[in-house]
């Protein structure tokens, strides 16, 4: 807390006063810088800025008429009684303010977006209405319930042909909007309808197009506090270093890696160039509870994870040790939700959101041997003999992941957004063929033997 003086904002009437009203405004401009440093610790930072106060200093000053025009004066008591913004536990966001007594003059936020809205901190210690697209998915079925669980009000946007992933019974708590994106976009309207809903924050899951994106922040532009878009970490091509960051270029390709590269590019302009509240997240290989995940072939056909439990030969391309990169959805819902609660970090940024380290796939394919209790056998192919080993989609799908052999960091999200995930690439795996195993997609049973193995 800093002691200012209105002369923090304002020019005083006549000579003299040049260093005094320099320094002041230079401690409103500290008082913003500070506010953005400590943001992540959950420290405000704030200027007290009184008008002349009515003291034995300063009243000859005061009963000179040529001060009148600066406003009312104060006694002391009446500066001590200012009240301040508090920390939030939901936001650790911090408002950079000059507070004028009886007359406040709040400085920007940092960061903060134009909005028609009443001025206040986002986020702060109220209920917050997020509206969130593609709930009821592989990422919203671990978001929905965590943000309900937060104490936010949710409404779920989807076409309502599913059940969502993971049971919760906080799932009874959702408001759920029935809307075909495709065809409401078509009509120009999809954006306006999740405006109407009346959002503080918006998650968009479901934005492949920037024509989509941009839709939606032409309605949503000044109305919401923030927007959080999921990514994609194919926005990357082949790698050149590894661990990849977030600022190497982008080098997409394949179409959908395109097309997700252009909506990054346009909503981290829009945050800089128009303050537009957006983030953009981008996850790795989507591990979890009701989906077959990513296998050692680098493809979704079970009969991999079954030909490892029976212990049959696998063949793996070339020499198995192109890379993949999971990451459990509960751990990608719990990048959004930092994301929520360190706002003002979050803002005009992307983060990868993944494990904490890459996979090969030959170690990936021996692991999960070991977890049926085998020994893995692998025979390696070169590419071209391998592909005529297997159907012409599989060999799709490994060509798409293995050209990019993805390893990416996540020292930003860790540093900016206090991102810390739960699982590590084989032990969100491993739940999810446990998954496969209870619900006989793979008819075996698994070893104890190799329980928390990575």
């Amino acid at each position: 807390m800093h002691i200012g003086f209105v002369r923090t904002l304002l020019a005083l009437r006549g000579r003299a006063y040049a260093a005094y009203c320099a320094t002041k405004g230079g401690l409103g401009v500290l008082c913003k810088q500070l506010a953005a440093e400590w943001a992540p610790h959950r420290i405000n930072v704030n200027v007290v800025a009184p008008t002349f106060v009515n003291t034995e200093m300063s009243v000859h000053m005061l009963a000179d008429k040529t001060f009148h025009d600066i406003g009312l004066n104060h006694r002391p008591d009446s500066v001590c009684r200012r009240r301040y913004h508090r920390n939030s536990v939901k936001a650790p966001t911090v408002w950079a303010t000059v507070s004028v007594c009886r007359r406040p003059v709040s400085m920007d936020r940092i960061r903060r977006p134009k909005s028609r809205r009443a001025t206040r901190l986002p986020y702060n210690d109220e209920v917050v209405r997020v509206v969130i697209i593609g709930g009821s998915g592989h990422i919203g079925s671990y978001l929905t319930p965590r943000l309900v669980e937060s104490g936010h009000s949710v409404t779920c946007v989807s076409r309502g042909l599913k059940q969502p992933y993971v049971t919760h019974r906080a799932w009874k708590r959702v408001e759920s909007v029935v809307l075909d994106r495709t065809a409401e976009e078509a009509a120009g309207t999809f954006g306006q309808k999740i405006r109407d809903l009346g959002p503080d924050c918006v998650i968009d899951l479901t934005a492949y197009t920037r024509e989509s994106t941009q839709q939606m922040v032409d309605a949503l532009r000044g109305r919401v506090e923030q927007f959080l878009h999921c990514g994609t970490i194919w926005v990357h091509g082949p790698s050149i270093e590894v661990p990849l960051t977030e600022d190497q270029p982008r080098r997409p390709i394949s179409d959908y890696g395109v097309r997700k590269a252009e909506i990054e590019a346009y909503l981290l302009d829009e945050a800089c160039n128009h303050r537009f509240p957006a983030t953009v997240l981008h996850p790795g290989h989507l591990v979890g509870e009701g989906w077959i995940p990513l296998n050692p072939a680098a493809n979704f056909n079970p009969a991999v994870f079954a030909d490892l439990a029976a212990g049959r030969e696998l063949l793996l391309p070339n020499l198995g040790r192109e890379t993949l990169h999971h990451v459990h959805a509960d751990d990608v819902a719990q990048a959004f939700m930092q994301a929520m609660a360190h706002w003002s970090a979050a803002a005009g940024e992307c983060f990868h959101v993944v494990s904490p380290a890459a996979i090969s796939m030959a170690g990936y394919a021996e692991a999960v041997a070991g977890w049926f209790g085998q020994q893995a056998r692998i025979r390696f192919l070169p590419w071209d003999e391998w592909r005529s080993t297997v159907s012409e989609k599989d060999a799709k799908v490994s060509w798409d992941h293995i050209a990019r052999s993805p390893s990416c960091s996540i020292r930003k999200a860790e540093r900016l957004l206090d991102y810390r995930p739960r699982y590590r690439s084989l032990e969100a795996v491993r739940e999810s063929v446990l998954w496969l195993v209870a619900n006989r997609v793979i008819e075996t049973r698994i070893s104890g033997a190799g329980a928390g193995m990575e």
